[in-house]
């Protein structure tokens, strides 16, 4: 092989390491869809401070105690959500790092959009209660979700070398749901259950790299100009991951508070899912007659082995204490506070990343306001209830600012929204369904990495913005 190849060879095979390296050792937080955008138009529309409201399906991710509260034999709402993120980067040093076609700015990635399915259930079934009276007790809530048009496709996400913000890209999720059960134990305490699932994808891939053999050594067999090797071996697996939640849900047992004041604390462990991580295995050589797949050895580097893994998607466990209260008819108040464990955030490697990440603390505060229009006009007469809602929260950044390690985009944020809901009555009254719509807007605190040891993008200016809206129908029995 003449020097000239040799070298050309060499230097492929010295990006590719470098390459390689860069996506082993990157590190991005990726939160979970229900955690960052929230889980029904109701939870979104009042800042998700609802682990002490818990009245309809979303209470099976929130606080499964509360499901007890669900009257009818079944609620079933159907919906979808579209999520924009415009987060902007500034990377102030990316065309003098190594790989020069960095973008020197990000604005936005790709939006998230799908589809939400909920049901609900009291279990108050006629025939079953006869036979078992207890079983009047339990009810049963569900939340179940697609992303589109994922459905049948699978997306990794982006390079993880190169920078994005993963907090908001959720696109490869594609599906997931949460299944919990609650049991009124008695009029004023219930206790609930439940689990939320995702997916985790190993991959292993072999790559042999072809080559054409120039003839500057004599090779037996081979002929100048002559192609050997090009060889892909891929493979994915599938595994769910369960995720147990617990919560419990406590009024007054003095009668005249019970309706009006609630207490709601809810646990949901740790959730952390691979994506497309495994083996990643790449020949680089003349490949040997004897034995497919195996380079022959000419003085350079044959093999490339490294472990790989795409996204890392991390659900920090979290405790919340929410409380909730009516002041007065109609006008419903909700405070929830969330502690979130960040500091045991892993990479890829399932090792922590440089500069730890830190356990935070969520505040959340929603209001909703709802009555009875009593329109008189046919046309307006079929509404029977509207509720208007609108919450807040803040969510700090579990990234230190530092002045060394590798620079992970992510800020502090506040987020405001708003929604209404309005029920209607149909087929006699023997079906009351409910139209419900939300609005939700991320605003990123401006933030500056003074950073310049990231050896991919040194010192940084963070902001932006993500928007989130939908809506759902719900149908009651």
């Amino acid at each position: 092989m003449g020097k000239g190849m040799r070298r050309k060879w060499a230097a492929i095979g010295f990006l590719l390491i470098l390459w390689l390296a860069a996506a082993q050792n990157a590190d991005a937080q990726t939160g979970q869809i229900l955690d960052e955008y929230g889980a029904s138009a109701k939870s979104i529309a009042m800042g998700q401070a609802f682990t002490a409201v818990a009245d309809d399906f979303s209470a099976a991710y929130y606080n499964p105690a509360g499901l007890t509260q669900i009257k009818g034999i079944v609620e079933m709402s159907f919906g979808g959500f579209y999520a924009k993120q415009h987060a902007k980067a500034d990377i102030q040093g990316a065309p003098y790092r190594y790989d020069n076609d960095l973008p020197a700015k990000i604005a936005g990635q790709r939006a998230n959009k799908g589809f939400i399915i909920g049901i609900a259930s009291s279990l108050d079934v006629a025939s079953l209660v006869t036979a078992y009276p207890w079983f009047r007790r339990f009810a049963f809530g569900l939340v179940f979700w697609l992303t589109y048009p994922e459905l049948m496709t699978y997306d990794v996400g982006p390079e993880p070398y190169r920078p994005h913000f993963f907090r908001y890209d959720e696109g490869f999720t594609l599906m997931g749901m949460v299944a919990s059960v609650g049991f009124e134990v008695t009029p004023w305490l219930s206790l609930g259950a439940g689990a939320f699932m995702s997916q985790k994808t190993y991959s292993r891939q072999e790559v042999f790299s072809a080559m054409n053999y120039m003839g500057t050594i004599p090779l037996p067999g081979w002929e100048p100009d002559e192609v050997l090797g090009s060889r892909l071996s891929i493979w994915s697996q599938a595994r769910i991951v369960v995720v147990p939640t617990v919560g419990l849900f406590f009024k007054p047992p003095v009668k005249p508070l019970r309706d009006r004041l609630s207490l709601g604390v809810c646990w949901r462990d740790e959730s952390k899912s691979h994506h497309a991580r495994g083996p990643l295995i790449v020949n680089l050589g003349l490949e040997d007659p004897n034995v497919p797949g195996r380079p022959l050895n000419i003085g350079w580097p044959d093999f490339i082995n490294t472990y790989l893994s795409s996204i890392v998607g991390f659900q920090p466990e979290q405790i919340t204490v929410g409380l909730a209260g009516l002041p007065m008819q109609g006008l419903s108040l909700a405070l929830d506070v969330t502690w979130k464990n960040y500091s045991r955030y892993v990479t890829y490697d399932d090792v922590k990343p440089q500069i730890p990440f830190e356990d935070t603390v969520v505040p959340r505060f929603g209001v909703e306001y709802a009555f009875d229009p009593r329109f008189r006009s046919r046309w307006l007469s079929w509404m029977t209830l509207i509720a208007l809602r609108a919450g807040y929260y803040f969510e700090p950044t579990p990234v230190k600012s530092t002045d060394k390690g590798d620079n992970i985009f992510d800020t502090d944020k506040d987020v405001v929204s708003t929604g209404f809901q309005i029920d209607f009555s149909s087929m006699q009254g023997r079906i009351l369904s409910s139209i419900e719509v939300y609005f939700q807007y991320h605003a990123l605190h401006g933030r500056h990495i003074s950073n310049d040891q990231d050896p991919f993008y040194g010192p940084v200016e963070l902001g932006g913005h993500v928007i989130n809206f939908g809506g759902t129908i719900t149908t009651r029995f």
